[in-house]
């Protein structure tokens, strides 16, 4: 007698834990933020497990107007879609710039598999590289690509950000694959902090 009673409820039980997943993800679209600036804010306000920090608003690596080394316009569209560890430098790199280098490049080769989805740019606000950098760039990193832009580019581009950029500061940009500079690491970021992002982002990236 004991039966009926269950196989009653067991379709009403499983037909309310479905409503109940279906509203939760309902209400996830209804109340997630529309605009990226938003959704970034949210995301820092409720303490995700990111290492690095959301750069509030994101900007566009393109609004640099970087240039490549001939001269001509540098666009994200045009290359390869990835993700990106960008370096801004100046013309000559020194001590805490060459410790960021190698930092990202050991996390570069510790991402194993996912190695060709990531790409570094050092990002040179002084012009053309001093003959001892261009050297050591060749040497110890010949997989470091290098493209240019103003500094006073540069500069108005990080204004009204929580960047809190200053010349001699050497962070390391964080940028999507749609070309949008979304994340920032300090010098005092640990390398494994950064892997530990990329990782997570890759995973759960389609690109």
């Amino acid at each position: 007698m004991n039966d009926k009673p269950t196989k009653n409820t067991a379709p009403l039980q499983l037909l309310l834990m479905v409503a109940i997943v279906l509203g939760t993800i309902v209400a996830g679209f209804l109340l997630f933020p529309d605009t990226q600036q938003e959704r970034d804010e949210l995301l820092s306000e409720l303490g995700t497990t990111n290492q690095g920090t959301f750069l509030i608003p994101p900007r566009p690596l393109d609004g640099l107007g970087p240039e490549s080394a001939d001269g001509e316009p540098w666009r994200v569209a045009e290359h390869e879609r990835k993700w990106r560890l960008v370096i801004p430098g100046g013309a000559s790199c020194r001590e805490q710039c060459r410790e960021m280098v190698y930092r990202t490049r050991q996390v570069h080769k510790l991402l194993g598999r996912d190695t060709g989805r990531l790409e570094r740019l050092y990002l040179s606000l002084d012009g053309t590289l001093e003959d001892e950098t261009s050297a050591y760039f060749e040497k110890e990193h010949p997989y470091l690509d290098v493209v240019y832009a103003d500094r006073s580019a540069f500069a108005t581009w990080a204004e009204n950000t929580n960047l809190g950029w200053q010349a001699g500061t050497i962070p390391a940009l964080l940028v999507d694959p749609r070309g949008d500079a979304m994340m920032f690491y300090t010098p005092e970021h640990e390398g494994n902090q950064i892997l530990e992002d990329l990782k997570h982002l890759l995973k759960y990236s389609p690109d």
